[in-house]
């Protein structure tokens, strides 16, 4: 009885690997994220610079198919946790048991005002008396100098909706607005299909913020790290992040 049951577990096994890759295929990975990030992730089609890079370097490493899905920030930690997804893009740091790849791009948030308002604005201490229309949270995300400068502030809101931003600048409604650098371009763009648009100075007073991928798996962030970092090195690489309207 053992030799039989052997024989059929050997037969089983050498059947399975005669069988054509198709039919064995491994379920997709699946890939969370917040649902519009304009340039970065944009829902419709699944474009975005950062889908497109993480895109390349699976494609360049042969890493398998993955499904994007769409969701909040907070179910997105909640299913990376649990293992209902394999990975994320822009999830909090230090998340205990989740592995974080080499950043895949850089956000910079920066200041901006009309340039007829003739500001030099070098550090948060400059938004002294000045009105200041900023991204969500972002009181939170700036650090502490730009959190304590908030009080001396004319006037200081928070916003979901980016394209107010523009808005409100071009208008001449407020003095500063806060955002991150190619969000503003993208919008920027948009508005400027039915509105006249005035010059602006653009403050680099933030840093840039890495923007890693996180993963369940070590073995695939570390094989996501090697093609990631080869991907980078390409002119294809360059292209998404100088022409992301182009997605």
């Amino acid at each position: 009885m053992p030799f039989i049951l052997g024989f059929f577990i050997v037969f089983a096994l050498s059947s399975y690997a005669e069988q054509p890759s198709s039919e064995r295929l491994e379920k997709p990975l699946i890939l969370a994220t917040t649902a519009y990030i304009p340039p970065y992730v944009i829902e419709s089609n699944e474009r975005g610079i950062q889908l497109s890079i993480i895109r390349g370097a699976f494609d360049l490493g042969q890493l398998g198919a993955f499904k994007v899905e769409f969701m909040s920030n907070k179910r997105m930690v909640a299913s990376l946790l649990n293992g209902e997804v394999d990975m994320t893009i822009n999830a909090p740091d230090n998340i205990e048991g989740i592995y974080y790849s080499e950043p895949v791009l850089y956000y910079e948030n920066v200041a901006v005002a009309l340039k007829n308002k003739n500001l030099d604005l070098r550090s948060s201490a400059n938004f002294n008396g000045l009105s200041v229309f900023a991204f969500q949270n972002a009181a939170s995300f700036l650090g502490k100098d730009f959190s304590l400068s908030i009080n001396k502030m004319k006037s200081y809101d928070e916003v979901v909706n980016q394209m107010a931003q523009i808005d409100h600048l071009m208008k001449g409604w407020v003095d500063v607005i806060v955002i991150e650098k190619r969000v503003f371009n993208f919008y920027l763009e948009e508005y400027k299909k039915t509105h006249r648009v005035d010059e602006v100075s653009i403050f680099t007073i933030f840093g840039q913020a890495p923007r890693p991928m996180a993963f369940r798996d070590k073995i695939l962030r570390d094989k996501f790290n090697v093609f990631l970092l080869q991907f980078k090195q390409s002119l294809e690489y360059s292209a998404m992040l100088d022409s992301p309207t182009n997605l």
